[in-house]
């Protein structure tokens, strides 16, 4: 599919953890936005001429998107242009959905990994899951329950099957959680380097 550069309104801002912020668009030309399916992103053209790959963290079938972006005061400057200079109403170029973190289409029972923002993509798919009746567990690892993006509402869709590991130091043991799942699952892990 070819890329096509839609012009969208910033519907709404809000917090989703600390330092990080939940991005709704909504087309601005009155056309539907493409659908997209879990795991998919788009590049959003900042204020400042900047391109940056942003997952969609919404439901499949929202008639907007939605991206949550946290401030990273050392990183190259999308999440600051984005944090600093977007406010409600206004107008930003992005592409169409691309997805090179698909959900796999089996009836396996899935495991997430996610650590930190590496959450939105995984939000995004375990809306579809459950939409499909389909099993999946999240082991989410955020610094502290304020710093987990959508934990509210991840807890709010089952919380018996997200599992966190709040810490500034990392006690995520990947070994032991491996040792305990059964043969045939499907595992996704979304996050920083240091988790991957």
């Amino acid at each position: 599919m070819s890329q096509e550069i839609r012009r969208v309104q910033v519907h709404s801002i809000d917090e989703v953890a600390k330092q990080t912020l939940k991005y709704t668009f909504i087309p601005s030309d009155g056309r539907a936005l493409p659908a997209f399916e879990p795991g998919a992103h788009i590049d959003v053209y900042l204020p400042n001429g900047m391109v940056r790959q942003y997952s969609l963290c919404g439901k499949t079938t929202d008639p907007f998107y939605i991206i949550a972006v946290k401030y990273e005061e050392g990183g190259r400057g999308g999440s600051v242009n984005l944090h600093t200079q977007v406010k409600i109403d206004d107008f930003l170029a992005i592409s169409t959905p691309r997805n090179h973190f698909p959900l796999a289409n089996s009836e396996k029972k899935i495991v997430f990994i996610a650590g930190g923002i590496g959450v939105t993509p995984i939000f995004s798919m375990i809306q579809a899951l459950e939409m499909l009746n389909r099993n999946w567990e999240l082991h989410y690892c955020a610094r502290s329950q304020d710093h987990a993006a959508f934990y509210d509402e991840l807890i709010q869709i089952d919380a018996k099957k997200v599992k966190t590991y709040f810490s500034e130091e990392p006690i995520f043991d990947i070994e032991s959680l491996f040792s305990t799942l059964e043969n045939g699952l499907d595992i996704y892990c979304c996050g920083p380097a240091g988790l991957m």
